[in-house]
């Protein structure tokens, strides 16, 4: 079954990352990011797979460059870009 949402960001090291998902209030999680709890906070959030973990982790951490997201039902597109720091390419 096709997900509704998608994001694909590029991680500062020069990585990307693709994830896939159904869950709207995971888009609530990323206008709270950074959290001021930091990485305790993603263990109320609504998060389940390994994926979604490792890219709230890295954005979290600051270790994200840019990222599209993109609704599939709707074609509402958005992009985050993050200031740039000594790490980008």
């Amino acid at each position: 079954m096709k997900k509704r949402y998608s994001i694909f960001a590029k991680f500062r090291d020069g990585r990307y990352f693709y994830l896939n998902f159904n869950d709207p209030k995971i888009l609530d999680c990323l206008k709270q990011v950074p959290p001021p709890e930091g990485l305790l906070a993603i263990a109320k959030w609504p998060i389940n797979t390994h994926a979604e973990i490792e890219f709230f982790v890295e954005l979290i951490n600051g270790n994200i460059s840019y990222y599209f997201l993109k609704d599939s039902i709707t074609d509402i597109r958005e992009t985050v870009i993050f200031n740039n720091t000594e790490l980008d390419n």
